[in-house]
C-alpha cells in the first residue's frame, strides 16, 4: 500500500536537514566521501531522489518483525537552476519494524521503524567509476539519523477496511511464523457515531521488542551529539 501510494518516493534537499544536524546537502560536504563528485561539481547544492523500485517485503516470526526495502538513490547536482544527475546508487535497507493499529472514525495500520541496516552499490555514474566504501561508512555511521527520516516518509497510515455499523476494540497481537494473529472484539452498533479519540494498539511495547539485523561492524551513531563528534 505504501508503494502504490508513492509514499516511498522522496526528494531529499537541504530543507529536510534539521539545523542541529551537521550534515550539509552540498558537494563540498561530501568531498571526503565522494571525491569524484566534488571534483566534477565543486561547492554545489545537492538533491537526492530516493525511491523504492518494488514493494517492501516483511518477514514475520515469533522473534519479531523485519523488513527489506530495495530501491535507488540518485544524486542530483544543482547546476544553473537545473538538476543534473551525477550518479545513482542501488540501495537495500534491512529494517526492524514495530506495528500499531489506530481504531477510530478511520482505522489505520502504522509502521514504526526501530533500526535499519543500509547497503549500497554504485549502479550508474556520470562522474566516472569510484569507490563507494567511504560513502558506505558514512551512511552506516549515520543510521540513527536515517530512522526518523524513514518514519517521516511512512507517517501516513494504511487505511483498514471499514464495515458499516461494525466497530473493533481490544486488539491483541500474537506473532506466528509468517503472519500476525490479531484478536479483537467485534461490536455491531446500528447508526453508530464516529469518535475523534482513536484507540491505539501496538505490537511491541518498551522492552518487549526483539528484532535482530546482521551488522558487519556494529558501528552506529546514536544521537545528534555523536554525529557532531564524528564530523569534527
Amino acid at each position: 500500500a505504501y508503494q502504490t501510494a508513492d509514499f516511498l518516493q522522496y526528494n531529499l534537499t537541504s530543507a529536510d536537514i534539521p539545523p542541529e544536524i551537521p550534515i550539509k546537502m552540498t558537494t563540498d560536504f561530501f568531498k571526503f566521501f565522494v571525491p569524484a563528485l566534488h571534483k566534477a561539481y565543486p561547492d554545489m547544492d545537492l538533491t537526492l531522489w530516493i525511491q523504492t523500485d518494488q514493494p517492501v517485503t516483511f518477514d514475520i516470526n515469533r522473534a519479531g518483525v523485519s523488513g527489506r526495502a530495495d530501491g535507488t538513490i540518485t544524486w542530483l547536482v544543482h547546476v544553473n537552476g537545473t538538476l543534473v544527475p551525477a550518479f545513482t546508487l542501488s540501495a537495500q535497507l534491512d529494517l526492524c519494524v514495530n506495528i500499531s493499529v489506530h481504531l477510530g472514525s478511520q482505522s489505520e495500520l502504522y509502521l514504526d521503524i526501530i533500526t535499519v541496516e543500509p547497503h549500497i552499490q554504485l549502479l550508474d555514474s556520470n562522474i566516472g567509476n569510484f569507490s563507494i566504501l567511504p560513502l558506505q561508512t558514512f551512511i552506516k555511521f549515520s543510521r540513527a539519523l536515517i530512522v526518523p527520516f524513514i518514519n517521516q516518509l511512512v507517517k501516513n497510515g494504511i487505511p483498514l477496511p471499514a464495515f458499516e455499523d461494525i466497530t473493533f476494540s481490544g486488539f491483541d497481537f500474537d506473532l506466528e511464523n509468517g503472519y500476525i494473529q490479531i484478536h479483537t472484539d467485534v461490536k455491531y452498533i446500528p447508526d453508530r457515531l464516529s469518535t475523534n479519540a482513536p484507540e491505539i494498539y501496538t505490537l511491541f511495547d518498551g522492552d518487549t521488542f526483539t528484532c535482530k539485523i546482521d551488522d558487519d561492524n556494529n558501528t552506529m551513531i546514536n544521537s545528534v551529539e555523536e554525529v557532531g563528534v564524528f564530523f569534527q
